[in-house]
């Protein structure tokens, strides 16, 4: 059975996150992708959950009330998620919530889902609203400490407001996450391509795309030769740090398996039989990629055996 990819969007209450996710879902539903939604909130009404059948009728929808996640032991998420798998076997599950007191631990729900052998983490994403945001002071120590593990920093409805105060947001979110890329979401729009990582149904040569203005571009590199596995993984490390994801088909000495990362997360995946390439095919996706073209591809010559 092929690893399930689960992506995590955090943010506060009224950042944008729904908003995000049903622009992403047109996107995949186009590529024809099975996706179980789930959300986790403060509040008793489905209007967001709604929101997004309405928007995607193919995804299944699902809110848990508040609190069953968040008191919840691990276990009994892991249950849950198999539950799912069970009654719909997706292509990707994705988990919205807060974070906050009442919701669950976006942080542990990634840990729950790495270590599960039926899954993979394959992003946890901040989502900021440009607008309204006035830093971390009001939460916890702890909730502040749990602010550095994030993949990516999504800014919203950064339309709205002007260079200022762009850059006062910034200075908000650099007093307690100093590493993770921010990446600006104009009318809660993110690419697809960076917020996803390999389409494991993809048979042909990867596409470039090009969504809004974004400043994201992503790069090809194919080769026939064979890579050492640990070398990727320290080339992948090494990027610049415009460089936000890395995904697609390497070709090791166990034959093609499937390599996702994103920041500093990444995971090696079982091939199946939906690709048969016997190619090294890599997405290089993040902000004006083609200026580091020369280097990036430099990095991965140096993998092969």
């Amino acid at each position: 059975m092929k690893q399930i990819p689960v992506t995590i969007f955090t943010g506060f209450l009224g950042s944008g996150k729904t908003t995000i996710i049903s622009n992403l879902m047109k996107y995949l539903e186009s590529r024809h992708q099975k996706v179980v939604y789930i959300k986790n909130e403060l509040g008793f009404e489905d209007l967001d959950v709604e929101l997004i059948k309405n928007a995607s009728p193919s995804v299944t929808a699902k809110k848990i009330t508040v609190g069953a996640l968040h008191h919840a032991p691990l276990g009994q998420l892991r249950n849950y998620l198999h539950q799912a798998v069970e009654e719909k076997y997706p292509d990707r599950i994705i988990i919205e919530t807060a974070g906050s007191e009442g919701t669950a631990d976006p942080v542990a729900l990634s840990v729950l889902v790495t270590h599960d052998p039926l899954f993979f983490c394959d992003g946890l994403f901040a989502i900021i609203d440009a607008e309204n945001f006035s830093g971390y002071e009001q939460l916890e120590d702890y909730t502040k400490e749990k602010t550095k593990s994030v993949d990516l920093v999504f800014l919203n409805k950064i339309e709205l407001v002007n260079q200022e105060r762009r850059e006062i947001v910034v200075g908000y979110i650099r007093e307690h996450n100093e590493t993770s890329p921010i990446v600006e979401a104009p009318y809660g729009n993110i690419n697809p391509e960076l917020a996803f990582g390999i389409d494991m149904k993809q048979t042909e040569e990867p596409p470039k795309i090009k969504l809004y203005n974004d400043h994201i571009d992503a790069l090809n590199y194919i080769s026939d030769a064979t890579f050492d596995k640990q070398k990727i993984e320290a080339a992948f490390a090494q990027l610049p740090k415009n460089i936000f994801r890395l995904k697609g088909f390497v070709r090791t000495q166990n034959g093609i398996e499937i390599f996702n990362g994103v920041h500093k997360r990444f995971n090696w995946i079982k091939n199946t039989d939906e690709n048969r390439s016997n190619q090294t095919k890599l997405i290089i996706v993040g902000s004006k990629v083609d200026h580091d073209k020369d280097e990036i591809f430099a990095l991965f010559d140096a993998c092969r055996i």
